[in-house]
This record gives structure tokens, C-alpha cells and sequence, in this order.
């Protein structure tokens, strides 16, 4: 997560933070989560005094005047501790909730039982209830263009994977017949329905397909019957991904793309519109293409090398400027960060001082995420007129990038020195931070827990951020929310022997607001959430709780229903960073969506309690 700190007004920096609190990470985890929270008299007012004192222990309650600042700890059932990330960043908190009733909890009133609730409260309930505007009770929406659009063209997509699974459903059994099952369950495999709540796919092939012998006769030959209906397949899915463009839906657009090219790796217009050329009997992006013709190889533990140097490096040596030098030698002189390893793909460098290897790792898990990421937020980077073109005339053509910097440090001490002129004391709290000055995003090796997810929710900022210069505050006045929240969505993003994934929702921020939401009760109406600016945002009283909800939010509107808010997300999120060069204010979510807030926080409700209850967590059981 990230905070954006200003040196008299000057200096802008977004920052992940982590605390000094000593809470072990989880072993079944191997990521971070949203349940911890900076406090300090700089973020909490003081707080009124409660009936009970248990309640105090709620997180995220407000500090008391002279109360000891710092993160607040609370008890927690043992699967809840984890390393987390909070408000600003990344930190390690033990987090628990006391038990308390939503209602309560939502109204801000007093721990008082039901039965006993002040008639002052009732009445005021009331009284709220009968003056509420008519727009702000959830009303039917009326379904727009695009909806309609998007509906359709899910229906087909289902119809066209219902009548792929029959032929493949054949195949598999004629392979039973043949004594073939374990071919058989690979192709059921195939046509294994989508799952809606993660975008997730598979690894495409470098190699071009080979030609398959034909059979003799009478002969079964399960490998052509496969590749053809695939190949049927991927027609009408490539069918249905240019009527999603012209209908305004990118992101399904791509998602489509992306189908066609997992059933047909050889189909020319989806290689080349995910960014892939041919170069002899392999599909690579164009930047890979100058390399090989440059006579140099991607080798997995050391980057880009030249093809004369892949020897030497496999036995043990290592170029360090115009030397040759041993790897421990190499290593001892890449100790300081004055001369590190750089790492270059097609768009990042990647510099370290703490390992090769392990900086090339880094570097290949973010080449993945950009891909990713450009596909799905397609939107965000291209106007309609430009995609309907894209889509036409698909071609890629290797381009000079310059590309993005990441900076990662051997330690936390390293990072901290480096960056402790510029940011004070405020820096030892951060895990991590992109520097809207400098365009770097800075990190540092934690040997606790992976780098990956601060790394890619610092990237999101840098790669949304990129265009403007020089860099404004984003979101100052209003949607603050959707800066944090679509930054904290992607840290959900996992690579995994080539398959990617985003959105699974029992990644811990997605978790977390599932908790708030459900356990305890806590939930900002969209209406006030996406009116507060970036300095309201950052200064709630209850920010750990908003980051959660942020959190859960955009997981809502990228996924509900298919994707049906998807797009419009999208825009919307396009138009607050359009905002920053033209200032002209983006359009509401109601706007875009054609759903009032309050039938949007209905269904925000659904959609988490029916999610919750689908993966079965125990707060998911609504109290009577």
C-alpha cells in the first residue's frame, strides 16, 4: 500500500510501511494481508470513552489524548497472524476482533445490547430512513448498452464452451476405449469451465506446434481430433473478442484473446495482439526478437548473456565491467549498491546488490505482471478508437522502451540509509516505495516474506502513473479510494510454473475485507468512500478498515457477475489519472455503471457474504 508524503509540498513519494512489531509470519502464507494499522496522533482524534472495555480492542478504534501511540495489537485467532499489509504499507501485526454486533458497529454507538439500545438512537434511525433521498435507496438500475453487450456475448461464449466440452467429452472417451486415460483426463482438463472470481491463465507455448503424422487408416488419432476442435474453438472465441471490443469492453476483449491463443498457440492475430512476433520457430515479444538476432540468450539464473559468455558463466565465472572475475570475487564487488547487477527486460532494470539470481527471479516475475497487467487493463492505456484499430490491423513492432527502474536493496538497513535523507524517520517503517521524483521504485530484500506483492502494488503506481509528468497528486479531491484499492488488487497477482493469476479471492486482502465487512459490521457507504480525497483518506480514523474495503471493492467491480463493472472500473480509474493533465472530473461510478450507490453497496454485500460462504469461512455465518 502506499503513502504519498510531501516535503513541503514539494516531494511526493507513494510508500509501503511496515511496523517494528515482532508477530511471526504465517507458514501457510506466503504473502501479505490487510489487518494491521498505523495509529498516532497525526492519523486519530481523540477517542469518546466506552460503556465496555473490551470494545476498546476493536481495530482501528481512535487513540485516546496521551494514550501511547503505535500499532495497535489485538487478539486473533492463530490463521489471522500474518505478515499484513496496512495503510501504508507492509506490517506485521498480530490482529484480532473483538466480537460486536454489525449493527453497532456501523452506527458507531455505544456496546449496549439490543434490547437495550438508546431510543434516542432508534428514533434517529428512523427519522434517517424516512428523509433519505430517493437516489441514495437502491432502485433498479437500468442495464446500459454495454451491459447488454457484455450478457450476450457471455451467453455465447457459454454456449460456444458447452458444445467445445461435448467434442472433447468425445474425444476423452473414444481415448477410455483405446486404454488411453490418462490422455483422456488431459482432455477433460481442456474444457474445465472458467472460474469467475480469478482471472487466471495458462502458460502459452514458446514453440510453434509441430505437424501431427497423419493416421493410418483406421487408425485413432486423439491428436487430431483434439487440435481440430480447438482450433474451431479459438475461431469463434476470436469472433466473439472483436465484437467485445467494438462494444466497448477491453478487458473481456483481451480475456477472450487469451482463450484463443491458449487453444490455438499458432493463431497469428492473438500472438500478435498479446504482444508476440514469430521469430524462426518461436513466438517471442519483439524485444526478445533483437535480442536473439544480437546472438544473445535468455538463460533463467543470469538474464540476458551473450551467447560466447553462457559457458564461462556455467563454470563459475563471472564479467564485471571489462573483467572476468570469479562468482565470489563478482559478488564481493557488487556489495555495495554503488555498483550493483543490473537486470534489463523488456521493460524494467532491475538493480541489486544482493544477488543475481535472485535479482533476475524478480525481474522475470515483473516482465509477467506487466504482460498481464497491459492485457487486462487494456482500458487504461488505449481509447476505444485506438483498440478498435489495434484489433483490426494487429502488429507488433519492436520499439525502443525506456524502461521502468527498480531499485532492490540487500537489506532494510541498505534501503533505509539510502533513502533516510530524504524521508526522515518515516522511512523506517516502510517496506518499499515509489518515488514520483525519481520514477524508482525502491525495495529491499526481507528474508520473513517474499518481495513479489510489494513489488507489483508499488509497479501498479509506477506504471499508472508513468505518463504524467511532471507527477501530480492523484485523486486529491475525491476516489482516493480506487488509487489504494486497485494497487492492493494486484497484489493478488501470482505466477506459478507459468500460469497466471489475479483476484483469487483467498488472498488475505480480499480476506481481510470479507472480515470487516461480515465479522465486524464495518462499511462505508460508496457515497462517502469515493468522496473522500487523498488527504481525507490517508486521515480516517478508521484507514486499516478502508484499505480493507478498498480492497474488497475492487475485487467486487472487476469481478461481480462475470466482470459486468469490469470496464467501467477501468474508465473510471482512467479518467481520475486523465484528471491530473486536463482536470477535467471523472465520471461518477454511478454514471458509468448505471447503478446507483446504494443498490452498488447492496450488491457489494451479496457478493462478499455469498463468496464468504462459498470458501466456507466461519464468518460468513450471520449472526440471528
Amino acid at each position: 500500500m502506499d503513502l504519498r508524503h510531501s516535503a513541503r509540498g514539494r516531494n511526493e513519494a507513494v510508500m509501503v510501511a511496515e511496523s517494528t512489531s515482532q508477530a511471526s509470519p504465517s507458514p501457510s502464507r506466503g504473502h501479505t494481508g490487510d489487518y494491521g494499522g498505523l495509529s498516532g496522533p497525526e492519523e486519530h482524534g481523540a477517542a469518546e470513552s466506552d460503556d465496555d472495555p473490551e470494545d476498546n480492542r476493536l481495530c482501528g478504534r481512535p487513540v485516546r489524548a496521551g494514550e501511547a501511540t503505535g500499532i495497535e495489537s489485538i487478539e486473533v485467532k492463530p490463521e489471522f497472524t500474518s505478515p499484513q499489509i496496512s495503510i501504508y504499507g507492509i506490517v506485521r501485526v498480530p490482529f484480532s476482533v473483538a466480537r460486536r454486533p454489525r449493527l453497532i458497529a456501523m452506527l458507531g454507538l455505544h456496546n449496549k445490547s439490543r434490547r437495550h439500545a438508546s431510543p434516542l438512537a432508534a428514533c434517529l434511525m428512523l427519522v434517517l430512513f424516512a428523509v433519505m433521498p430517493q437516489s441514495l435507496t437502491a432502485q433498479p438500475s437500468k442495464v446500459t448498452k454495454a451491459e447488454r453487450a457484455l450478457a450476450n456475448l457471455q451467453a455465447q461464449h457459454r454456449e460456444a464452451h458447452k458444445l467445445f466440452a461435448d467434442d472433447l467429452e468425445r474425444v476423452a472417451q473414444t481415448c477410455e476405449t483405446h486404454e488411453l486415460k490418462e490422455i483422456a483426463a488431459r482432455v477433460r482438463r481442456l474444457a474445465a469451465p472458467v472460474d469467475p472470481d480469478v482471472l487466471r491463465f495458462e502458460p502459452l507455448p514458446r514453440q510453434m506446434q509441430p505437424q501431427i503424422p497423419a493416421p493410418a487408416a483406421g487408425e485413432f488419432s486423439w491428436q487430431v481430433e483434439l487440435r481440430t476442435f480447438r482450433k474451431a474453438y479459438s475461431i469463434e472465441l476470436d469472433k466473439l473478442a472483436s465484437q467485445a471490443v467494438k462494444a466497448g469492453l477491453p478487458s473481456y476483449a483481451f480475456q477472450l484473446i487469451r482463450e484463443v491463443a491458449f487453444h490455438d498457440s499458432d493463431h497469428v492475430r492473438a500472438r500478435r495482439l498479446l504482444g508476440y512476433e514469430r521469430y524462426k520457430d518461436e513466438w517471442v515479444s519483439p524485444f526478445e526478437a533483437k535480442k536473439l538476432r544480437n546472438k544473445e540468450v535468455w538463460t533463467a539464473q543470469w538474464g540476458w548473456l551473450p551467447e560466447s559468455h553462457v559457458a564461462r558463466y556455467e563454470n563459475g565465472e563471472r564479467r564485471n565491467g571489462v573483467r572476468w572475475v570469479t562468482a565470489e570475487r563478482d559478488a564481493q564487488l557488487r556489495s555495495g549498491f554503488s555498483n550493483p547487477w543490473e537486470i534489463r527486460t523488456e521493460h524494467y532494470l532491475l538493480k541489486t546488490n544482493f544477488s543475481l539470481e535472485h535479482g533476475v527471479a524478480l525481474a522475470s516475475s515483473l516482465e509477467e505482471f506487466h504482460r498481464f497487467f497491459e492485457q487486462i487493463f487494456a482500458g487504461f492505456f488505449n481509447d476505444s478508437k485506438r483498440l478498435q484499430l489495434l484489433f483490426e490491423k494487429p502488429a507488433t513492432a519492436a520499439r525502443d522502451l525506456k524502461p521502468f527502474h527498480i531499485h532492490f536493496f540487500r537489506s532494510r538497513d541498505e534501503y533505509i540509509a539510502k533513502l533516510h535523507k530524504k524521508y526522515g524517520q518515516q522511512i523506517t517503517i516502510t517496506n518499499g516505495l515509489y518515488d514520483t521524483d525519481d520514477l524508482v521504485v525502491y525495495s529491499f530484500h526481507n528474508p520473513m516474506e517474499p518481495a513479489e506483492p510489494t513489488l507489483y502494488h508499488e509497479a501498479t503506481h509506477q506504471l499508472l502513473a508513468a505518463h504524467l509528468k511532471p507527477s501530480p497528486v492523484i485523486a486529491r479531491d475525491e476516489n482516493f479510494w480506487l488509487i489504494e484499492g486497485i494497487a492492493c488488487y494486484i497484489e493478488s497477482f501470482r505466477v506459478a510454473d507459468g500460469e497466471v493469476s489475479l483476484g483469487d479471492p483467498r488472498s488475505l486482502r480480499f480476506e481481510a475485507a470479507r472480515f470487516r465487512k461480515l465479522k465486524d459490521g464495518y462499511y462505508l457507504p460508496l457515497a462517502e468512500f469515493t468522496a473522500m480525497g487523498k488527504e481525507a483518506f490517508q486521515r480516517h480514523p478508521q484507514i486499516t478498515n478502508n484499505y480493507s474495503q478498498a480492497s474488497g471493492l475492487v475485487h467486487f467491480f472487476m469481478h461481480y457477475e462475470g466482470g459486468r463493472y469490469r470496464d467501467d472500473l477501468i474508465e473510471h480509474l482512467r479518467q481520475i489519472y486523465k484528471q491530473a493533465e486536463t482536470g477535467k472530473r471523472p465520471m461518477a461510478l454511478e454514471v458509468l455503471t448505471s447503478s446507483n450507490f446504494a443498490e452498488l453497496d447492496q450488491q457489494y454485500g451479496e457478493y462478499v457474504l455469498k463468496l464468504s460462504q462459498s470458501l466456507k469461512e466461519e464468518f460468513s455465518i450471520q449472526d440471528e
